[in-house]
């Protein structure tokens, strides 16, 4: 008798266990959610790609007209009729920045079936002398001329140490790229005018820098000195001008600490 007393017990236990596993429907959403939370946008796309539900009916493109808007979708990989959760944004953003004039893009699924790509292009900020004439942008990347824009940007010679990086690309070294943006920022912050008025660079001699403005002044200063070099040009100009001579071209060293030399 006890045995079986044991076993009806044990058969209550069992009911009264599985009747707590049926949560309120009103509880359940809030299970729902707090796994939302909890485990995040990869848990509810996890969830999602169990189904057939929410292919992408659009892809958004975001970029400039330096790019084709075909041919990034055929690079990415997108294309209408996917299912969401096929697309991977990291692969996706990793092809798209492989084309040469990509800087950066952004892959975001909206859903229910929408992709969105945004995408940053290069923008060139000085002619580059090489073997032939180049474009270079703010990270150094050597980039080819476009016969449809002709930019009022500086010529720079005497940097030919580029690199090829991982993605085959071509870029200058990170000690030339360095040189030009200390030149820009000293020029910029001396000047905000200035930048548009010169129309060459010459960086081939280790430590000076040599630029010509569009005005007639060719100026050589010390890279280490470039924003006190920068003052004292800013003197000798006012006085070379006040001159009124008839010389229509200045040179002007300023390599030298105190000295000036014009001619």
């Amino acid at each position: 008798m006890s045995k079986h007393t044991r076993k009806g017990a044990n058969s209550r236990a069992r009911k009264t266990s599985h009747k707590s596993l049926h949560l309120p429907r009103g509880l359940m959403l809030v299970v729902l959610c707090a796994g939302v939370v909890i485990g995040g946008i990869p848990w509810l796309m996890n969830r999602i790609s169990r189904t057939t539900y929410f292919p992408v009916k659009k892809i958004m493109i975001d970029a400039d007209s330096t790019l084709h808007k075909d041919k990034i979708l055929a690079v990415s990989g997108l294309y209408p009729g996917m299912k969401m959760t096929e697309v991977k944004p990291n692969e996706v953003r990793k092809r798209i920045e492989a084309m040469l004039w990509v800087k950066s893009a952004r892959i975001t699924r909206i859903l229910p079936g929408t992709v969105k790509v945004s995408i940053v292009t290069r923008k060139p900020i000085a002619y580059l002398g090489l073997e032939t004439v180049y474009w270079i942008d703010e990270d150094g990347a050597v980039l080819p001329l476009s016969r449809r824009q002709a930019m009022r940007i500086p010529l720079l010679f005497g940097l030919s140490d580029t690199v090829t990086d991982s993605t085959g690309r071509v870029r200058l070294s990170s000690e030339s790229i360095q040189r030009v943006r200390a030149f820009q920022s000293e020029i910029k912050q001396f000047d905000r005018t200035m930048p548009d008025r010169i129309s060459q660079v010459d960086f081939s001699k280790k430590g000076d820098v040599a630029f010509s403005l569009a005005d007639g002044y060719e100026v050589n200063v010390a890279e280490l000195d470039l924003s006190a070099g920068l003052k004292r040009l800013d003197r000798l100009m006012n006085v070379v001008q006040n001159e009124q001579d008839s010389v229509r071209r200045h040179h002007i060293n300023l390599c030298r600490n105190n000295l000036a030399y014009v001619w």
